[in-house]
């Protein structure tokens, strides 16, 4: 039996081993945590549960799947949530074999809106239209912004409409050729008489950035930026679901049961072993793995592990710490690709949970706190967990749980703590500036919200961030990959120059081309069909007379069906060497 080593049970490894095992390969996982799923996993704040009560539960950040999600959805629905007696390995193909009975896609339910929250000022509220041509995109787009809450002076909105529609309507080819190395920033502070107001650029440049795509606008390319937005769109404005959750706990709605799952389906699963080398092969040839070096984190033990084929499911920051020590990854008769990652950068993007006497639900979804300093977003979680009963934690009284993301630890706070939120001396800090920037959003509410307290309630911070023990600033252990301008060049595919090396984690190059889940369950795909081909092409060699494997679904992202004629007249003018056909006129970068 063909057997593979996967290093990482994140979303990536775990996808991975999906698509092998259900094919026959011999699958081991090997995580460096006691539980599996990576920045996803449910986490627990330690200490906290009394009389009999289980700790309060806790997240790296509130979970997001949007509706044009297509990998990660296709997965969900081949996960069972009932008994696994009468489920048999074996491929399944693209959602063509459902599993019989609920899946783990069933416990994916709609967030009815998005809401953009301003200090002291009513909430905005989004809800969708159903626009079938491109008058009807612009009248859809035009209604979108005109909501005299957003503060727009004149003809920002005009301009806004025309400089995303120019997007739209660019094919994605050019896209990539002429805006990957422009950032959002830029393309959207091209000079204007008047000179754009710093509302504009607070809702729709950075605000949209950090909402609908987790970017940086400063740094970030306007390529994703476009290419992202372009699905939001497409599927809010087409009778489609911009925004889903889960209906209770990340472990309990899907990783448990994803693992249980992969066990049932023949994949070992190893706790608590961490990757420190991938050994490469000496002397004339092809380069090849030979073995994988792993540290048990709880026996201090040091081990070996071979395979026939190897798959690094680990951050791009692990991966670029193996390859700087091990220089025979990256020399240019093994896998010179790998020597450019590390010119990809993480940045520090993280949650903090924030437990209620009083559940305050807030709007039906994720909102956006604008004036935050820190470029805050949350949820109020417990009306999406209708069986998840917050009194049945901790010490019984919480009935109320906002998820807070801090996206930017750069930006000194305005509140209470006035310093860089990576500058704090410990979590309380972090805690008390949250909690201070979130209030104000939260006051012109009609009707009024509950009572929220004034003072910083209990709350738990991901534990990957560190605060040493001595003092100084912290450090995250579980940073965020950001699409930087520029740095799609540096992005590795799935499969290596080194034959049975492949990748399977956010930084490969997808479809999706974006840090997220969605992303992470694409490359996991990748590197499976890099075994599958490579190991069909062993059995083709050997003459075995074994059917092949059949490859697993990887599948482009469609685009607003009003742009193909558009994208048809851009892409011919792109071959032909000439400029897109501007809209009004606007100059651009």
């Amino acid at each position: 039996m063909t057997t593979v080593a996967i290093f990482g049970g994140g979303i990536g490894g775990l996808s991975a081993a999906h698509e092998l095992a259900e094919r026959g390969f011999e699958v081991h996982v090997y995580e460096r945590n006691k539980i599996c799923g990576g920045k996803a996993r449910s986490l627990e704040k330690d200490q906290t549960g009394t009389g009999g009560r289980p700790n309060l539960p806790g997240e790296h950040g509130f979970r997001f799947f949007p509706g044009f999600y297509q990998h990660l959805d296709d997965t969900m629905r081949r996960i069972p949530l009932g008994s696994l007696n009468a489920i048999a390995a074996g491929p399944t193909g693209p959602s063509t074999a459902p599993i019989g009975g609920p899946t783990v896609y069933d416990n994916l339910v709609d967030a009815g809106m998005f809401a953009i929250l301003q200090n002291g000022q009513p909430p905005y509220q989004m809800t969708p239209d159903f626009p079938t041509t491109v008058e009807e995109w612009v009248e859809a787009l035009d209604a979108f912004f005109s909501n005299s809450s957003l503060g727009l002076a004149n003809g920002e909105k005009t301009i806004l409409l025309k400089r995303l529609l120019f997007l739209f309507a660019m094919c994605p080819e050019r896209r990539e050729a002429e805006y990957e190395c422009v950032t959002w920033w830029d393309y959207h502070n091209v000079p204007t008489e008047p000179p754009l107001s710093g509302q504009y650029n607070k809702m729709f440049v950075t605000g949209f950035s950090r909402a609908f795509v987790a970017m940086d606008a400063e740094k970030a390319s306007t390529m994703t930026g476009a290419n992202t937005l372009s699905q939001f769109f497409r599927v809010f404005f087409g009778n489609g679901t911009m925004d889903r959750v889960l209906n209770a706990p990340t472990n309990d709605a899907w990783i448990n049961p994803w693992v249980a799952y992969l066990k049932h389906i023949g994949v070992t699963f190893h706790q608590n072993e961490t990757l420190t080398a991938l050994n490469v092969s000496t002397g004339p040839g092809p380069k090849k793995i030979t073995s994988a070096t792993l540290y048990k984190n709880t026996t201090d033990i040091t081990t070996q592990v071979t395979a026939d084929y190897y798959i690094a499911a680990v951050p791009v920051e692990v991966m670029t710490e193996l390859t700087q020590a091990n220089a025979a990854l990256t020399q240019q008769s093994a896998a010179p690709e790998l020597g450019d990652i590390h010119h990809i950068e993480v940045s520090w993007m993280t949650g903090i949970m924030f437990y209620l006497n009083q559940d305050v639900p807030i709007v039906n979804g994720h909102v956006n706190f604008a004036d935050s300093k820190w470029a805050l977003t949350g949820i109020s979680q417990p009306q999406f967990w209708p069986n998840t009963q917050l009194t049945n934690y901790g010490n019984g009284a919480f009935q109320g749980l906002l998820s807070i993301v801090i996206s930017d630890w750069t930006e000194p706070g305005d509140q209470l703590v006035l310093k860089r939120a990576d500058a704090c001396i410990d979590e309380q800090e972090v805690a008390k500036e949250t909690w201070a920037q979130i209030l104000p959003h939260l006051s012109h509410f009609t009707p009024p919200l509950p009572p929220l307290p004034t003072a910083t309630p209990e709350f738990f911070l991901d534990p990957a961030i560190k605060f040493p023990v001595g003092g100084g600033p912290p450090v995250n252990e579980e940073r965020f990959l950001t699409n930087m301008a520029c740095t799609l060049q540096y992005r590795p595919e799935a499969a290596t120059s080194i034959g049975n090396l492949m990748l399977a984690s956010d930084y490969v190059k997808t479809h999706v081309d974006i840090a997220t889940m969605e992303g992470a369950n694409e490359a996991g795909r990748r590197a499976a069909n890099a075994v599958i081909a490579a190991a069909n092409a062993v059995l083709a060699a050997t003459g075995s007379g074994d059917p092949p494997d059949p490859p697993c679904g990887v599948w482009k992202y469609a685009e607003p069906a009003v742009f193909d004629l558009p994208h048809e007249i851009d892409k011919t003018l792109l071959d032909a060497g000439l400029p897109s056909i501007p809209w009004g006129g606007l100059p651009f970068p």
